[in-house]
């Protein structure tokens, strides 16, 4: 039989189904374009038509135009006759043809571990270090940095220390001090938090302070779904996407926090990173870097799953 792809305008030859007498009025045979691979359905003639003997020569049409070439479909297999069973055989098909994903679940279970490790190795410094100083030096970009802006201005903070704070916010120890109204008292680190988030500029403020939590809460969501879904064999590609470039942002956000502060000016901010490079205090570029890999392998994985035939 001969039909006519609608997208390339190919001619295409296919066999029909061997039960394609058994199959319901109507019924429509998929086949692929061998030109250009799309599926098209092709409305099977009656019965009777399928059912008897097509003649073997047809007289050529002296007014007709050309024909080009004609492509051979693969060939076609038996297709149930029930409507229900032929359903879930498509759909069989069409899982057939999909990729797992399972090797991409794996790439970003990796990416995952890793950033969760950097805020695992940045709770154990004060240990890593007493063992070894050396190491725990340059180590020590995970959990603080710190750098003389100018003569008069010095700038540290807090980098990805997201166990340290969750133990904090657990902890029911008053170790911090907030004011109330003209007296200072003496709160939990939930309480300090929670006075940062009310105070001027709050929510940024608050924001700024626990991006660190953030991180790393954010890092275990994403191992978790890739686990869950290397398990189920799925994939999801806008998930992985926005998880990446948010994790960028979190990472970006707390290496950058003094000029997003605006602790300095335009002219502090080479002297600042020229600290970070001056006290050794490179590993706090490993997470940005990190997020910055996922995110460029997320947007490669945005290519379709659909496993393509081979043409022959």
């Amino acid at each position: 039989m001969y039909t006519r792809c609608p997208s390339c305008r190919a001619e295409i030859c296919f066999q029909p189904p061997a039960n394609a007498a058994d199959l319901p009025e109507g019924y429509k045979h998929r086949i692929k374009c061998p030109s250009c691979g799309v599926t098209i359905g092709v409305k099977l003639p009656s019965h009777d038509a399928v059912a008897s003997v097509q003649p073997t020569f047809t007289p050529a049409n002296p007014n007709a135009y050309p024909s080009g070439q004609i492509y051979n479909a693969d060939p076609a297999a038996t297709v149930p006759a029930d409507k229900k069973a032929a359903k879930k055989q498509a759909r069989a098909e069409k899982r057939a043809l999909k990729k797992s994903g399972r090797s991409r679940n794996v790439m970003v279970l990796i990416f995952s571990l890793l950033l969760i490790a950097c805020s695992v190795v940045s709770f154990y410094i004060p240990d890593i270090d007493k063992a070894n100083p050396e190491v725990g030096e340059y180590l020590s970009g995970l959990s603080f940095v710190e750098a003389e802006v100018t003569d008069s201005e010095y700038f540290g903070h807090s980098t990805f220390v997201g166990v340290e704070q969750l133990k904090m916010l657990a902890s029911d120890a008053k170790e911090y001090h907030v004011m109330d109204g003209e007296e200072t008292v003496l709160v939990t680190y939930a309480e300090y938090v929670k006075a940062i988030f009310e105070g001027e500029n709050g929510i940024a403020n608050g924001l700024m302070t626990v991006l660190p939590t953030i991180f790393f809460l954010g890092s275990i969501l994403t191992a978790a779904v890739a686990l869950l879904c290397f398990i189920f064999k799925k994939y999801s590609r806008l998930f992985n996407l926005i998880m990446a470039l948010g994790l960028l942002a979190v990472a970006a956000c707390i290496l950058f926090q003094p000029v997003i502060l605006g602790a300095f000016g335009t002219t502090g901010i080479i002297e600042y990173f020229a600290g970070i490079v001056a006290n050794a205090q490179y590993a706090v570029f490993v997470p940005v870097a990190l997020c910055l890999l996922h995110s460029l392998f997320a947007l490669i994985f945005l290519k379709s799953m659909k496993r393509k035939k081979a043409r022959a």
